[in-house]
């Protein structure tokens, strides 16, 4: 297992060191492993999360980071207005 996750930290550092804008997305974050990559290479960032648990461990490594101030956290849906209106009215 740890040997899987030292590959896939190896690869988002790579894909982030090859990110050559000067924002980027990360949707459907989750722990923002991307977010947190490209925010330690000097990128700001957009993260989009709804989950409760999700968001508490986020945010609490950007805070353990000090990365606040470049990324951004977003607690919304990313979907087109259609979606989300379908979705509210089949919940």
């Amino acid at each position: 297992m740890w040997i899987s996750c030292c590959r896939l930290c190896r690869c988002l550092c790579h894909v982030v060191y090859c990110l050559h804008a000067a924002r980027a997305a990360d949707v459907g974050a989750g722990y923002g492993l991307l977010s947190l990559a490209a925010a330690a290479r000097g990128h700001r960032v957009h993260a989009f999360e709804l989950g409760p648990g999700s968001l508490e461990a986020l945010e609490a490594s950007l805070a353990h980071n000090g990365f606040e101030h470049l990324v951004k956290v977003r607690r919304h849906s990313t979907g087109s207005r259609l979606q989300r209106q379908r979705k509210m009215h089949t919940t």
